[in-house]
């Protein structure tokens, strides 16, 4: 597919994104207690008492005393904290999804994909619901995307310099760091990202301009291993530091957050009691002692399954309900073929994700299950399915696939943004 009719999809995507997007109904639960009302109300304090500079003098000397909702989206929230500004602030997100990540997908795989990405991305319910919300999902989506398009995916054909490594390991780091701003749930990225340097047969960065080999010798795996495990923690650390500064302060702990009290419960209370009758460890033992292994192996299992059937519905497209699965399945299938077919580059980060998310989220089912959670994995997976199906059209028709591919997505975009729009119409 050549790249000016790839962009032309790219801008026919992003312009189905905005016309979901805006008819996916009016925001609701803006009441004080409800998630989006909790961060209007917060980010209207951050305003009041100064705005986003003013935040970060309050991180640092530990006045800050919101335990469950991250700074990062709070701080850009308090610009304009109304429920309009705050729906722009999402949407701008996921179009920065759509249409600023396309040149990265672009690189990385070339034009057809870039297009069968923006294609899947601008017609996914949940990424496109997620941008309709008062709330920092949409942000976390382009942030964990971006950190995987740039960081995690090293070609494995364009050699590189130890200093450009080096310097991808740092910017890692901070790229995880601003995950982790954001919300809670980005140490899971920052420890899968860990965990890959570690595994990883090639550990070489994305630097295509270099043009000599970068073997690591086999005595120095280990020593070049902590090398790249230092930078990543301390570009981390560099970035997260506010909230990590202001939770040893205020709370004692450096990863505070109220709802991990939520972990060890089997239904949703509210965490902040819980962090007032009893620390995070008194929790777990409590839960431990009181459950049996079979119990706790059921909640495991039944998570994990279920959690997987959340995954695989939440690829599907708008404006389907719980059959999104039967579309989201068939993704799942061609995101498998594409990670299999995909030799150019180094893709074991994101099933490293996946094994540790969907035990995590799985078992976080009881108290709260739903798509928020597994989001920022969405769009990588979309990806994978894109290579799948490019993959699949040019075994087809190799002389007729650009023609195919481009049928195609303008096909899709065409049928789930008119659906959508009658759906709206007739609610």
């Amino acid at each position: 597919m050549s790249t000016r009719l790839a962009i032309g999809l790219i801008i026919a995507a992003g312009a189905a994104f905005l016309v979901i997007a805006g008819h996916l109904g009016p925001l609701q639960g803006l009441e004080n207690n409800s998630d989006q009302g909790a961060y209007l109300q917060t980010a209207t304090e951050i305003q009041r008492d100064g705005g986003p500079l003013q935040l970060v003098g309050s991180l640092v000397t530990g006045r800050f005393s919101e335990a469950n909702r991250h700074p990062l989206y709070l701080a850009l929230l308090s610009l304009w904290p109304t429920p309009l500004g705050g729906q722009l602030l999402s949407v701008a997100f996921g179009l920065a999804a759509i249409w600023g990540l396309a040149p990265l997908v672009m690189r990385k795989f070339g034009a057809s994909v870039a297009a069968v990405y923006c294609t899947l991305l601008a017609t996914n319910f949940a990424c496109c619901y997620a941008s309709t919300l008062v709330m920092c999902e949409s942000l976390m989506v382009v942030l964990a995307t971006a950190g995987w398009l740039w960081f995690g995916l090293p070609e494995t054909n364009h050699p590189c310099s130890h200093r450009v490594e080096m310097q991808s390991r740092f910017g890692a780091g901070c790229c995880w760091g601003t995950l982790y701003l954001t919300k809670g749930t980005g140490l899971l990225w920052l420890a899968g990202y860990c965990v890959w340097l570690v595994v990883s047969p090639n550990r070489i960065s994305a630097d295509s301009d270099s043009k000599e080999g970068c073997s690591t010798p086999a005595r120095g795996r280990f020593r070049h291993i902590l090398i790249s495990l230092f930078l990543v923690v301390t570009g981390w650390t560099f970035i997260a530091s506010p909230l990590l500064v202001r939770n040893g302060l205020r709370f004692g702990s450096l990863t505070y957050n109220v709802n991990s009290w939520l972990l060890f419960v089997d239904e949703f209370k509210d965490p902040t009691a819980l962090a007032e009758t009893m620390s995070l460890g008194e929790a777990a033992r409590q839960y431990w002692q009181s459950h049996s292994i079979r119990q706790l192996a059921e909640r495991g299992v039944m998570g994990l399954v279920w959690e997987t059937f959340i995954l695989g519905r939440s690829l599907g497209p708008t404006p389907l309900g719980e059959s999104r699965i039967l579309f989201g399945v068939p993704l799942l299938g061609l995101a498998v073929i594409g990670l299999l077919a995909e030799r150019r580059v180094n893709v074991l980060l994101l099933p490293i994700w996946l094994a540790i998310c969907l035990p995590v989220f799985g078992w976080y089912v009881p108290v709260a299950a739903g798509e928020r959670f597994i989001l920022p994995l969405v769009p990588p997976l979309l990806t994978f399915a894109s290579i799948g199906a490019v993959r699949l059209a040019h075994l087809w028709h190799r002389e007729r696939a650009p023609l195919l591919i481009a049928g195609g997505c303008l096909t899709w975009l065409i049928v789930w943004t008119a659906l959508t729009l009658r759906i709206s119409e007739l609610s």
